[in-house]
């Protein structure tokens, strides 16, 4: 099934789940409260910006590199969210793969 298909056949309320699962804690909302493998999949990834974006408060890392990785996390979580609402799966450039293989929800 091609991209279009796909976002055809998710559903209105599942776009609005998996896009909110980018905004902050709302990941875990989504992981709890849904048992939905579309909407889980986009929670994962959520789970993982805000990991990253929980790594600026360490104190060497946040002085060091922390402006990089918030800007990072914010762009990731606003294609996340833009690709969710098309009805579409994403994953985090060079991270996702791996997070979604080792992290089961």
């Amino acid at each position: 099934m091609d991209n279009q298909n796909k976002a055809n056949a998710v559903s209105s309320e599942q776009k609005i789940w998996a896009a909110l699962s980018y905004v902050w804690v709302m990941s875990f909302v989504a992981l709890i409260l849904k048992k939905d493998p579309f909407v889980h999949a986009h929670a994962k990834q959520g789970l993982l910006i805000f990991a990253g974006e929980c790594i600026i408060f360490v104190p060497i890392i946040g002085m060091l590199i922390g402006w990089l990785i918030g800007l990072i996390a914010f762009i990731c979580a606003f294609i996340g969210f833009f690709k969710a609402i098309q009805g579409e799966e994403w994953k985090v450039p060079f991270v996702g793969e791996w997070w979604d293989k080792t992290i089961r929800v």
